[in-house]
């Protein structure tokens, strides 16, 4: 199913906020929930079968666009099965020196992740440690694998409490890494408690300082809740990822042959 996207006719499913600083209310959180479960449901909610996200991606630093470039994202969802989150495949379409680059992600549940990348001048794709000499100028500064697609198993949750975000209730968890090997040192999210989205996740270094926000706006497509827009500010560098899901494919039937290393070497 193909969904355009026209922002006249779509509003009314966002959910939205704005960029300025939350105060955190005084109000008790709830107790029938803890952390750990509010990220599970989050993390587990409903993503369809297989996805086709087109997506643009703006780098900013003082109010000017620095990088820009176009991807198109196919996932699978595998929601354990195999021992899988998901398998996507991510290629690059402009700007022109990357349009022939494309990777593979395999998101396992223990939190462990298998990547490949293939290029123009390649004969076949290769195993990466991590992607971080293969994305885009774009994602230098935010990108979705290390900041966004955390596994709930991966940190510890705690619940802070629940407060009104412009009008919505939304649980506030703190989540820290079991391990040493992501680029910040805790993470607060704003879960709604409704549909159990973040709309705001605030990134802390290891000394306890905010390095980076995220906020997000919501669409439903078929049901399921995807992105429509976000926004990452650097708040050091006073930089800013912008990112757009311009197109929305769900429940297409995607072959999990799509997710290989033979079929990243395909050329589209």
């Amino acid at each position: 199913m193909v969904k355009r996207l026209m922002p006249s006719l779509f509003l009314p499913l966002f959910i939205t906020f704005s960029g300025a600083t939350v105060a955190y209310s005084t109000a008790s959180p709830p107790q029938q929930l803890d952390g750990t479960k509010i990220m599970t449901l989050a993390g587990e909610r409903n993503r369809g079968d297989d996805s086709t996200l087109s997506m643009s991606w703006i780098f900013s630093t003082g109010g000017k666009e620095r990088h820009s470039m176009k991807c198109t994202e196919e996932r699978k969802n595998y929601r354990g099965k195999e021992g899988f989150n998901f398998k996507s495949v991510v290629r690059y379409s402009d700007p022109a020196k990357i349009s022939r680059r494309s990777t593979l992600t395999w998101n396992y549940t223990d939190g462990r992740r298998a990547y490949w990348y293939f290029s123009f001048g390649m004969t076949t794709a290769a195993r990466a440690s991590n992607l971080d000499s293969i994305r885009s100028q774009a994602e230098f500064d935010f990108n979705l694998d290390e900041y966004v697609e955390i596994n709930p198993g991966e940190e510890r949750h705690t619940l802070l409490k629940s407060e009104a975000l412009q009008g919505k209730r939304c649980y506030v968890v703190e989540s820290i890494p079991d391990k040493d090997d992501k680029k910040y040192g805790k993470r607060i999210s704003s879960i709604h408690e409704q549909s159990l989205i973040p709309l705001r996740i605030e990134y802390y270094d290891r000394k306890g300082s905010l390095a980076k926000v995220l906020t997000i706006t919501w669409q439903q497509v078929s049901g399921i809740w995807f992105w429509k827009s976000a926004v990452a500010e650097n708040v050091r560098e006073g930089t800013t990822t912008a990112i757009s899901v311009d197109e929305v494919k769900v429940n297409s039937g995607i072959d999990e042959r799509e997710f290989t290393k033979v079929a990243l070497e395909k050329v589209k």
